[in-house]
């Protein structure tokens, strides 16, 4: 007479994986996880786009800012400069300035002509 431990020995059995059964499951998970990255690599190649496109533009908004900057500057410079001239001579009679001028030299030096 068989006993229900060997009945139930003999059911498990039966439910165990083949070995073919056993690599199918292994390259389904193997899939899925491929699919998973490669869903994961197209979500991030869109966040990257937006970010590089962010950048673009910030990078074009700073550059007029800058050109904006410098010409409000040199406005400024160029109104104080009739002022510095008058100063340089009284400062300086014995010399023979024409001229005195404030001037932007790069993007943030100022000059003096």
């Amino acid at each position: 007479m068989i006993t229900a431990a060997e009945q139930v020995k003999e059911a498990a059995k039966k439910l165990r994986l083949t070995e073919l059964e056993r690599k199918v499951a292994a390259a389904l998970t193997s899939l899925k996880t491929v699919s998973d990255q490669v869903n994961d690599f197209e979500s991030y190649q869109n966040i990257k786009g937006a970010y590089e496109a962010q950048v673009i533009t910030l990078s074009s908004m700073l550059d007029t800012f800058i050109k904006v900057q410098n010409g409000a500057l040199q406005a400024v410079l160029d109104t104080i400069s009739d002022d510095v001239g008058k100063f340089y001579t009284a400062l300086h009679p014995k010399e023979s300035v024409d001229k005195v001028r404030l001037t932007m030299v790069g993007d943030e030096g100022v000059e003096f002509q």
